[in-house]
Order: C-alpha cells, then structure tokens, then sequence
C-alpha cells in the first residue's frame, strides 16, 4: 500500500475525500433511517438527532463537490475543468459521475428537509434510500454478476449505516438520568433488530467478498486482499464490541448507574473502529483492483 501512495502524491488528499464523503453520508443516511425506525419525537430531539443528520449531510456534501473536483483535475489537469460544461456532461455520462450525481441529490435533498426541522421528517428518507443507492455505482461491483453484486453492496451499506445512525443517538441519550429511559428502550430495540442485521449484513459481505475473489483458501496476497483482510478484522473488532454492549451492558441500563458510562465508552470503540473501516475501504477502492493482473 505505501508504495502505492508513493507512487500517486494525490492519493491521500483522494482517498481521505472519499473516506470523509462515504463516512458522513452513511452517518447521515443512517440517522435518518434510525429516527424513521424507533425514536419517538422526545428521544429524537434529546438526541440531537437532526442536528447530527443536517452537520452530516453539509460535510458529505461539501466533501463530494471537493471529491468531484478533484477527479476533474486528474482527469483534466486543471481545477476549472469541473466547472466546464463541456466536462460536465462527458463526466455525468460515467460511473462517477452517476455516483456524484445520486449521492450529491440524495444529501441536498435531505438538507432541504431538515433544515429547520426541530426532528427529522419522515420526507428525508428517499434522500437517505438515494445516497445508500448510489454507492454501489461505482467501484468493483461494475463487474458481472453486476446486478447480484450491487443489491449485496446496498444492503450491506444500508445495514452499516443504521449500525453507525444509533451510536450518536444512543450515547447521548445516556447522558441525562431522565433520558435513560429512552436509551434503554432505543437500546433494547436496536439489540433485537441487530440479532437479525447482523448475521445479514455479515453474509452479504462475505458472499460479496466470494464473489469478487473467490474462496477464502483460494485469495491471494496482493493489495486489496490485504486490505480486505485489514477490514475484516476491524469489522469482527466492532462485531465483539456490540456483542458486549448488546449481551452486557444493555441489560444493565436500566439498573445501574455506571452502565450509561461504560455504554458511552464501548460506542466510542464503535465509533473509531468504523472510522477505520471507512478508511480501508476508500484506500481498497482507490488504489487496488481486486483481481490485479
């Protein structure tokens, strides 16, 4: 990997944009889908979920303009280029360019329904569906079975992003003794949907994975695998972290005063851990192919 990005200087500034353009837009997405799922109006805004859905959405969205120009001048060889009508449409015209066009729709129209909003409506989901939709237009799922490999990749980002829209909300919540109510609940709720998230979301990553590279006995060393491998170690880290939450703290929150601390702490872990993932994933998609000639 290091000689990769040695050999492209502009790779970091890419891959970071990417990561920050693909970490915020699920943050937002799922928070939009969490509130629409289980918080009640009171939970909602004792979460500050619409303000962390609205904050999410600015920098997604600003972190994609600069993404988009950015491929421009690698493209183009210049900054203006992104601007240039001519550019514009031959780019509009590609896989990047229908993944810029959908996510940056799907994020403004969120922004339109949530600004100002004291919660989050309801009319912001189809911009949540739209952003979890345009992932899968890029990338390795352009390869065939490619329909197979898209629907994998959708659900796989929709489930992570729902994963990633409670954390915020749960941990604030624990905060305030007269909240604690309400985490338990949005807890306990999460922990049973999550019996069956789980399990789905981790067979449609390895099935995508098979797909892309064949039998785990069968993978060679080479970048992406190796990055693959990275990731997937960061996701059984998250794994056992919600494991622990959902089987022992959870149960104690209604109880115990330490517990809403000891949850806080765990979600933090969560929180990093899936940082980490986003960045092995921009740095996979960015730099490798996952079957190098």
């Amino acid at each position: 990997m290091f000689e990769a990005l040695s050999n492209d200087p502009g790779a970091i500034v890419s891959i970071a944009l990417r990561a920050i353009c693909l970490g915020f837009a699920l943050l937002a997405a799922g928070t939009v889908l969490v509130n629409a799922l289980w918080l009640d109006r009171d939970a909602m805004i004792a979460s500050r979920s619409p303000r962390t859905a609205l904050s999410a959405c600015v920098l997604a969205f600003a972190a994609g303009v600069v993404a988009w120009i950015d491929m421009s001048k690698q493209l183009y060889g210049s900054t203006a280029s992104a601007f240039d009508p001519v550019v514009i449409e031959s780019l509009l015209a590609t896989p990047p360019g229908h993944f810029f066009a959908l996510l940056l729709a799907g994020l403004a129209w969120m922004l339109f329904t949530t600004i100002g909003a004291g919660t989050l409506p309801v009319l912001a989901v189809p911009g949540a569906v739209a952003a979890l939709l345009s992932m899968g237009l890029v990338g390795h799922t352009l390869h065939e079975p490619r329909w197979l490999l898209y629907g994998l990749l959708t659900v796989h980002l929709t489930l992570a992003a729902i994963w990633m829209g409670v954390l915020l909300p749960l941990s604030r919540l624990t905060r305030l003794p007269r909240n604690r109510g309400h985490a338990a609940d949005l807890a306990e709720d999460f922990g049973q949907w999550a019996l069956m998230i789980v399990p789905v979301l981790v067979l449609a990553a390895g099935f995508l994975g098979w797909q892309l590279l064949g039998k785990p006995t069968e993978i060679p060393s080479h970048g992406y695998a190796d990055l693959l491998r990275v990731k997937l170690a960061l996701v059984a880290f998250v794994l056992l972290v919600g494991a622990c939450n959902r089987f022992v703290i959870v149960p104690r929150l209604h109880d115990s005063l330490t517990a809403g601390k000891w949850l806080r702490a765990t979600i933090t872990l969560e929180g990093i851990g899936f940082v980490c993932i986003v960045l092995t994933v921009s740095a996979m998609t960015y730099l490798y192919h996952p079957n190098p000639l």
